[in-house]
């Protein structure tokens, strides 16, 4: 099948990934469509798809009324298929990409889970006879703690895009019987550092996440070195990352994000915005819903173009225009702006303090000049978090992280609307800001980025009380979903009892 968006696209490359791994074998029930639906949260309609495709491709037959059969694997020999060969500069570099990210999401899951969720992970980390699968369910429950879909989505077109790699190399670099200890060895590691947070020990449990991480991804490192200069010539598939399944509409909420900063004053009235190719590339969209945004904004009398010279901003938003954009204010759209944002409170330390040493100096003036600006400025924090996010899609050395940080961009323009009513700063402001300022000035960008991590933190867990606060009834349920109170930044991991 096609590397295309769809739901049903997902669930079949997430469930040949895994007859690849060979988690159905030896006996094991492959899930029946009901379990598919509710595990990867869609309709009937996708996951009977995704099924009938796998049978169609071979790999599986459905037999009405009985167990499903599983019949083959994808590939007899993923490290000598084509498909791997393909991928291999993008495996490499994805491998860099989960070395990064992994431990910070990971850690944050185990800090979500309440008791009895961890007593059903500590069940089923005994129950297969299957090493990797044991491993693979653990940190899948540990992302599932989290509530949050844009993060599994992440991770099911990650999944899908390694098949079995991880699991081959090692096999072939240790034995079969050596590498089944060593995964053994890992998901109790993974095991430890759960307990740890169930006993609010985060500092044990995050330098155990960190040194789990340097064992496991030690041995692909060895592999893909030796593999490096031996299919250059290939043709090479690059990892995309696919938050929304399907056709999805950006003009509106480019179109909101334009408002809230011309309302900002950043583009006053009389000013020409910038052009259709400069504004799709800060968008990373088509030159195509460009248009369409600046289409619906002179519809609204925001803006106009003129011939041959641009398009004029004529007047500034108001509280009026919510009424255009109310379908933007369903739950749907808030919770991805949520999540995204959450993603980001996550992995932007770790992402920026290894961004920025690969920075170009118009970066760093990009980054200075929203600093300087923060104090006075309406859109402060939103300043300082559009020249982060752009600085890490421009300048980050790993492609997979430029890529999860431009949809990331894309993702938190659902948010934009929220700004009409103007910005709230964090309680914490003032002391983030100095934070911010003295290091970014002093040139320590590690201390910069811990401190902007502490800003994304504290945007996320403030954002999402007030929302839950006052009065938006639709948003109440979501904010309880996306990452329990009793994970949640500023209450465990975070907060002071860290």
């Amino acid at each position: 099948m096609q590397y295309t968006s769809s739901q049903e696209q997902t669930i079949y490359r997430s469930l040949a990934g895994q007859l690849q791994l060979g988690f159905f074998q030896d006996g094991e029930r492959f899930p029946s469509v009901q379990d598919i639906a509710s595990y990867y949260q869609v309709s009937y309609c996708p996951a009977q798809r995704a099924l009938k495709a796998l049978e169609r491709n071979g790999l599986i037959q459905l037999c009405r009324g009985k167990e499903t059969v599983v019949l083959a694997k994808p590939h007899e020999n993923y490290l000598d298929s084509h498909t791997f060969r393909r991928r291999l500069t993008a495996l490499i570099d994805l491998s860099q990409a989960l070395e990064l990210l992994s431990p910070c999401i990971c850690l944050q899951g185990f800090c979500a889970m309440d008791q009895d969720t961890y007593s059903d992970f500590l069940t089923k980390a005994k129950q297969s006879n299957h090493p990797a699968k044991r491993l693979y369910q653990s940190y899948d429950q540990a992302l599932r703690s989290l509530g949050n879909q844009t993060i599994l989505s992440l991770y099911y077109d990650i999944g899908a895009f390694l098949e079995s790699s991880f699991l081959d190399i090692l096999t072939e670099k240790q034995g079969k019987e050596a590498g089944q200890c060593f995964l053994e060895s890992l998901t109790k590691s993974l095991c430890d550092s759960l307990k740890d947070c169930q006993e609010h020990r985060y500092d044990a449990a995050e330098r155990r996440l960190n040194k789990l991480r340097t064992h496991f991804f030690q041995n692909t490192k060895q592999y893909f070195e030796q593999l490096q200069n031996r299919f250059h010539c290939e043709e090479q598939e690059t990892f995309i990352w696919e938050p929304h399944k399907g056709r999805k509409k950006y003009c509106d909420l480019v179109a909101i994000d334009l408002v809230c900063r011309i309302n900002e004053g950043r583009y006053p009235i009389g000013v020409k915005l910038p052009s259709k190719a400069v504004l799709a590339n800060r968008y990373h969209v088509s030159e195509i819903t460009i248009r369409r945004t600046i289409d619906l904004l002179n519809q609204l009398g925001i803006t106009r173009n003129i011939n041959g010279i641009g398009t004029e901003v004529i007047s500034t938003g108001d509280l009026s225009l919510t009424d255009e954009f109310k379908p933007l204010m369903i739950s749907e759209h808030l919770r991805t702006f949520l999540e995204s944002l959450q993603l980001l409170a996550l992995t932007s330390e770790a992402v920026i303090s290894y961004t920025l040493p690969h920075c170009s100096a118009k970066s760093l003036e990009s980054i200075a000049l929203a600093i300087k600006n923060a104090p006075t400025n309406l859109g402060s924090m939103t300043m300082i978090h559009s020249a982060c996010l752009q600085v890490v899609i421009d300048d980050c050395p790993n492609a997979a992280i430029r890529e999860i940080y431009e949809k990331m961009l894309l993702l938190l323009l659902n948010g934009s609307i929220l700004r009409f009513n103007g910005e709230q700063l964090i309680s914490k402001w003032t002391d983030v800001y100095k934070e911010l300022s003295d290091s970014f000035d002093a040139g320590d960008y590690q201390s910069f980025a811990k401190a902007y991590g502490h800003m994304a933190q504290h945007t996320f867990s403030e954002l999402k009380e007030r929302l839950r606060t006052e009065g938006m009834h639709e948003v109440e349920k979501i904010a309880d979903l996306i990452n329990s109170e009793r994970g949640s930044y500023g209450d465990n991991y975070a907060g002071g009892n860290r």
